[in-house]
């Protein structure tokens, strides 16, 4: 994973009046804001274009990510240069900039964020500083894990992380060595990043809206009625028609799944026993 380039633009904020923002200082007249919590490969980039393609929710990005930079959202290949040309020399007017960017116009701002997203943000400033008071929690997993991890070690292997309309399936997939071990450690990884979600939530007394990868993908029109009721919007939304994210699944995940669970059922077992799910499902297949 590479160093957070907001952090190392930003570290120097982290004392002293630039650390602590103030929603309420907004010139963006935000009404609601919420978060969505996830683990890599879940979904969420699909999830950030199917609300923001509504219009009515904002752009939900990964303001925060360590390793697919937000400047690229608003085009532009450098963070350095981007911040640079717009002004940007401290924390809070990065936000700033996010959330007059960002926001929908009828006063919504979402956040995605992994959680060693939330812990860099929580170092700069907290929550209802980005968010406001009273914001909405969401929380994106997906049920089959082995597919996650497969998914995540591909994505590093060949440093394709998305899909678009138009892409070939996964390029340079088919040259990825299989590695079980590698594999094992990002499942690992992803109970891990699950597991100190379920931490925060029960340290901060919320309970999130319950989101599934598997489900997001077989009914889109509900995910967005979904979040229009939750956040107030309305519950007779339709989503777009544009799908402009695809899945990267391919014949080389297929075939990487198959020979793991063939070689580590038991272990597959022990993992779900280990995992929270509200609804009592404890795996998914549908990748």
């Amino acid at each position: 994973m590479s160093a957070n380039l907001l952090a190392m633009h930003f570290g120097d904020s982290r004392n002293g009046e630039d650390r602590i923002v103030r929603r309420t200082d907004c010139r963006v007249p935000i009404r609601k804001g919420y978060l969505i919590c996830i683990t890599p490969r879940s979904g969420s980039t699909y999830l950030t274009h199917l609300l923001a393609e509504n219009r009515l929710f904002g752009c939900p990005h990964e303001w925060f990510n360590f390793d697919i930079h937000p400047h690229k959202w608003f085009g532009c290949n450098d963070l350095s240069s981007y911040l640079a040309a717009h002004g940007i020399h401290g924390f809070s007017q990065y936000l700033e900039h996010i959330w007059t960017k960002t926001s929908s116009t009828n006063g919504v701002f979402g956040l995605q964020l992994s959680h060693p997203q939330y812990r860099f943000l929580q170092e700069m400033t907290p929550l209802e500083g980005v968010l406001g008071s009273g914001f909405d929690w969401f929380y994106l997993t997906r049920g089959n894990i082995v597919a996650q991890a497969i998914s995540l070690y591909l994505a590093h292997e060949t440093g394709i992380y998305h899909r678009y309309k138009g892409d070939v399936e996964h390029p340079g997939a088919e040259a990825v060595a299989y590695d079980e071990v590698e594999i094992t450690r990002l499942i690992g990884m992803v109970v891990d990043q699950e597991n100190a979600f379920e931490r925060l939530f029960r340290a901060r007394g919320v309970e999130p809206v319950r989101l599934r990868y598997e489900d997001m993908i077989n009914d889109k029109e509900s995910v967005i009625r979904l979040f229009g009721r939750v956040l107030g919007i309305g519950e007779d939304l339709q989503a777009t028609d544009t799908d402009s994210v695809l899945a990267m699944a391919g014949e080389t995940n297929i075939e990487f799944e198959s020979r793991y669970r063939s070689t580590r059922s038991a272990f597959i077992k022990e993992v779900l026993s280990r995992r929270h799910f509200s609804d009592g499902k404890t795996d998914g297949r549908h990748s």
